[in-house]
């Protein structure tokens, strides 16, 4: 029997840390043992952290700083607002860290696709850590890329939905660590798949040629999801075989559809000496009505016979296959008495290859030519999506280029879906304004894609050695790109949404009888205070009341 050496060591180590924290505790209640507990309590969280995992060094952004003394609001470029109808979605401008955490306040179990193609840390200025390219000989390269993953993924589940999944391409520089960092964000039983991906270029090396990156999948939870809404259905027959394959026994039940077999007794089915598909009846066949009318017992060389039988266990309910999806009917057909093996099943990815073909080309209809290297092909990204139902939310937070935007607008326009986008990238070298908020802007007018977009930028209130009173007025300037991004709407046009942020723009809404019939929803300011008559109102019409801005900044407010 093997023994865990590192677990009996790390078990008496515990108990040496608990006698040691008794002895203090025994010893001295003065503030100095006060510290010393604190560092044993430290020092007992570190053995007791996870035994199995990545080890990296971890690394803090100016990000991270800046998240510690202000808090990240939206502000809207009104000047960017373009609206042509259907669905809305949204562009952020800012540290993806900041937009996810804004997202976590407004979709946080809410997203059901998530799309990244985040950098691949090739060490040839691919990826930039605090505003400095990470090089092949930097020896933190593969922390700091890990660093800045980790953080964003762990974010990134909590957005989505019990349903949800999220995909992410990558290429052979990360793909391992990634993996391990999935196990650990996602669960590994969770992990949906790993596929290759045929890229439009080739890189080489020394020794190799390289045409593939990888595409991973992770699902929010494996005992819910499904790949697809749309139900296909697919035949097989109850006996193939080979002559040395044995020929169990199975018992029929009654009441099992007998389909274009004429009403009778059936003494003896299909028995032919040498035949790869045998069938002997033990007792007679009676068909009565279409259906069995009594059990029947059959010898055969089935196919699934494990299957069959789970599913008359079960009532002849829908079963799970051993493979390829459920069994929802078992029928015999035609007077050879081969039983029918009906399946449900989704659409499945390719275990193989998938087709990422040169996505600049995407990007040179639009006139937006030689503006980003290397982006994802609205194809390659249209196929993920079309997997999933026509009215997911999907969110991208390394959109770069903007394809996945794109990708949702020309598959709503191919098959009436009703898929929303919200896109996160940094503005550096103007990126998300010239490239990512251009190339949704001209697809929307060239191809009259009924869609809008707004536009919206990450800003940070300074709230260090400040009371939360003494701020959340400053907050309150920003709740209508919050309520909007929560809601998936554009305020000015939905009146189902109010935000009201005084008590003269309550009194206004309350007289406005079109607007108070309409409203679902209010957003009210914290200092705006409801008289007696208007709580009742507001309860009696069924509206939903969030205080603001604690209803999104709550743990501030703490």
């Amino acid at each position: 029997m093997s023994t865990n050496v590192s677990k009996e060591k790390r078990e008496q180590l515990k108990t040496e840390i608990k006698a040691l924290k008794d002895f203090v505790t025994a010893a001295s209640s003065t503030d100095e043992a006060r510290r010393l507990l604190s560092y044993i309590s430290d020092l007992e969280n570190a053995v007791n952290c996870k035994k199995y995992g990545l080890i990296f060094e971890r690394h803090r952004e100016t990000v991270d700083e800046l998240l510690t003394s202000h808090v990240p609001v939206l502000t809207e470029d009104a000047a960017l607002y373009l609206d042509n109808g259907g669905q809305a979605n949204f562009i952020i401008e800012g540290d993806n860290l900041a937009s996810l955490k804004l997202l976590e306040k407004t979709r946080r179990g809410a997203i059901d696709l998530i799309y990244i193609d985040p950098p691949y840390n090739t060490g040839k200025n691919d990826f930039a850590y605090d505003d400095s390219f990470v090089d092949e000989n930097d020896t933190f390269r593969h922390s700091k890329w890990l660093s800045f993953m980790e953080k964003r993924l762990e974010t990134a589940a909590r957005l989505l939905n019990r349903n949800g999944i999220i995909f992410i391409s990558i290429d052979d520089n990360e793909l391992s660590q990634l993996k391990i960092l999935c196990d650990g964000v996602f669960g590994e039983s969770n992990r949906l798949l790993t596929v290759c991906v045929n890229r439009p270029s080739e890189i080489a090396s020394n020794y190799a040629v390289s045409k593939h990156e990888y595409l991973l999948a992770y699902v929010k939870d494996m005992s819910r999801f499904q790949l697809r809404t749309v139900e296909k259905y697919s035949y097989s027959r109850g006996t193939v075989g080979n002559k040395d394959q044995t020929m169990p026994v199975i018992e029929f039940p009654a009441g099992l559809a007998c389909k274009n077999i004429p009403d009778g007794v059936y003494e003896q089915t299909r028995k032919v000496e040498g035949g790869m598909e045998n069938i002997e009846n033990l007792t007679p066949i009676v068909v009565k009505d279409g259906k069995l009318a009594k059990p029947v017992k059959l010898r055969a060389r089935w196919r699934s016979s494990n299957d069959m039988r789970n599913f008359f266990k079960n009532g002849c309910n829908p079963t799970p296959a051993k493979i390829n999806g459920t069994i929802v009917e078992i029928f015999f057909e035609n007077d050879k008495f081969n039983p029918q093996i009906k399946k449900k099943t989704y659409e499945k990815i390719p275990s193989l290859y998938l087709e990422n073909k040169r996505g600049s080309d995407d990007l040179k209809e639009l006139g937006l030519d030689g503006k980003f290297g290397f982006p994802k092909s609205v194809k390659f990204i249209s196929y993920i999506l079309s997997l999933f139902p026509k009215d997911c939310t999907v969110l991208d937070f390394f959109a770069g280029s903007g394809t996945t935007g794109h990708a949702v607008l020309e598959l709503n326009a191919d098959d009436g879906g009703t898929r929303k986008f919200i896109l996160c990238t940094n503005n550096e070298n103007d990126i998300c304004r010239s490239v990512t908020y251009e190339r949704i802007k001209r697809a929307i007018l060239k191809n009259d894609y009924k869609a809008g977009v707004k536009y919206c930028k990450v800003e940070y209130i300074p709230v260090a050695n400040e009371f939360y009173y003494e701020y959340a007025d400053r907050l309150l300037g920003h709740m209508n790109e919050l309520a909007e991004l929560e809601n998936g709407v554009y305020l000015n046009n939905n009146p189902q949404i109010a935000v009201l942020l005084n008590e003269e723009e309550v009194a206004a809404f309350i007289a406005d009888e079109k607007r108070l019939y309409k409203c679902k929803k209010i957003y009210l300011g914290h200092d705006a205070l409801l008289d007696g008559g208007q709580e009742r109102l507001l309860e009696e019409r069924e509206i939903e009341l969030n205080v603001i801005p604690e209803y999104y900044y709550e743990e501030s407010e703490n």
